[in-house]
């Protein structure tokens, strides 16, 4: 309600019923005076009571010398710790560290985007909203920074899946954030996890990382945007409640001609699957493995970002945490994959390891990327192995940087991609590389050959390693899937 509409209505407010109120008000305080007195009375003969029932009936509780330990009452289901009772929760501060927003420009022409439909195959749950982080967020590794924002929740009751965790993030898009306090409850269907109990993402509001504390979930395994239908809010009468599909235009577009359960019942009934599949978790790895996450957990070892690529923890029974390194905004060719597979936990490190010395001489790759994006802009950058004659219909371009430690110290790398979609509707792809190095301002194009050759044995991530022929890159004869 805006303040003119709550100042509108006090004038239209009846003093009649004003006084009324007060005179009840005045008479059941006198009456509650009362009431306290004999509560007290009554709590304290309520304790001697308890006292004296323990001390009487705990022999009567053991037999053979063993405590008989009574069944645990959990209604919400198995693979749940049960909630603290009350309203009440503790606010959870996550770790910062100043960090410059991740760099991307155009659109990612890069051939490797996955062509994978959404699948609706997840978690589901019954949850109670706590509370919403007050910033906007964004993934490093999200080519298009697409802004969310966080919702805390408490796992009510679990509907689908063989474990979950008390509490969890949900990934809002900017587009549906609203009031979600006004709501009793929700239905949760089908959540995906995105991350892991240790992430860090972009906080675009402070314009640091920031190392969030429990799992993520969002819509589905592909686009968390796509939330809608599958998360309905119902009232305490357990009734479907309609205000939050109507709450924003972004709801109303994803929920338009979709006929939702009309009761809580008949939601959770709906939800309600046998699955394998379980929420993954990294407190459970141990030895080496441990010990790595922790140094990770600190910032001191650097900056590190789960890769969120593909679907990641969709359907594994493992754990395969794999986490890149960033410095200045940019990923490196520095990574550590954790691995935990039944009783065996592995840490596995790339050739590529960024020390104090690289660190302080590494080229300026900001200045390099500003650059090449003029130059895109301008059109003075052409596709290097794109020579066949078609008659183009639409061409996308995008630029992506990364560091790159060598066998000569570290270089930066800035790969162009293009995508061409003729009027004979084909696809076609290419790319160039450009290098630019320590104490260097030139940023100067190389063959990708040659570019291979000065990473010699380190990590040639995010480099093109096929053929290529007069339509660019040369996908003929990869095998289909």
């Amino acid at each position: 309600m805006k303040q003119t509409e709550w100042n509108e209505g006090l004038n239209h407010i009846d003093p009649a019923l004003v006084q009324e109120y007060v005179e009840q008000k005045e008479k059941r305080t006198k009456n509650n005076k009362r009431l306290r007195l004999w509560t007290r009375i009554g709590a304290l003969a309520a304790c001697f009571a308890l006292i004296f029932g323990a001390i009487i009936l705990s022999p009567l509780l053991r037999e053979n010398g063993a405590d008989v330990v009574l069944p645990p009452d959990n209604p919400i289901g198995p693979g749940i710790t049960p909630p603290l009772e009350g309203d009440q929760f503790e606010p959870i501060i996550n770790p910062q560290i100043p960090s410059p927003a991740p760099q991307y420009y155009g659109i990612d022409s890069n051939d490797t985007e996955s062509d994978q439909m959404p699948r609706r195959d997840g978690i589901s749950v019954t949850a109670k909203f706590l509370e919403i982080l007050p910033d906007t967020y964004t993934f490093f590794d999200s080519w298009n920074q697409e802004e969310f924002r966080l919702i805390r929740m408490k796992t009510e009751k679990l509907l689908k899946a063989r474990e979950m965790t008390d509490e969890f993030y949900y990934i809002v898009p900017v587009g549906f954030v609203t009031d979600l306090s006004l709501y009793d409850c929700f239905v949760i269907k089908d959540m995906a996890q995105f991350t892991y109990d240790y992430s860090v993402l972009y906080n675009k509001t402070q314009g640091k990382a920031e190392q969030m504390s429990l799992v993520i979930f969002g819509g589905n395994t592909i686009a968390y945007q796509l939330i809608g239908p599958t998360f309905m809010a119902f009232d305490q009468e357990g009734k479907f409640d309609e205000r939050l599909w109507n709450a924003t235009e972004d709801w109303k577009k994803w929920t338009n001609h979709v006929r939702p359960e009309s009761t809580l019942n008949e939601a959770e009934e709906n939800a309600t699957f046998d699955s394998k599949l379980c929420v993954r978790l990294l407190k459970n790895i141990t030895g080496e493995a441990q010990q790595t996450l922790t140094q990770l957990k600190t910032f001191d070892h650097g900056l590190y970002i789960q890769d969120l690529s593909g679907t990641l923890l969709y359907g594994w029974d493992e754990v395969r945490f794999l986490v890149r390194r960033y410095i200045n905004g940019f990923v490196t060719n520095e990574h550590i994959s954790i691995r935990g597979e039944k009783d065996t936990d592995s840490v596995t490190r790339s050739k590529a390891r960024f020390n104090e010395q690289d660190l302080a001489t590494l080229p300026d790759l900001t200045s390099a990327f500003s650059s090449l994006v003029d130059a895109l802009e301008n059109h003075s950058i052409l596709p290097p192995n794109f020579s066949a004659e078609i008659e183009v219909k639409m061409k996308t371009t995008g630029l992506f940087g990364w560091y790159a430690k060598t066998e000569d110290g570290v270089i930066g790398i800035l790969r162009v991609t293009w995508s061409i979609f003729s009027r004979d509707r084909e696809y076609y792809y290419d790319d160039a590389y450009f290098v630019v190095e320590y104490g260097s301002q030139e940023c100067r194009q190389i063959n990708r050959d040659d570019l291979l050759e000065l990473l010699g044995e380190y990590e040639a991530t995010y480099i093109y390693t096929g053929e290529y022929y007069e339509y660019g890159k040369d996908f003929r004869n990869q095998p289909t899937v």
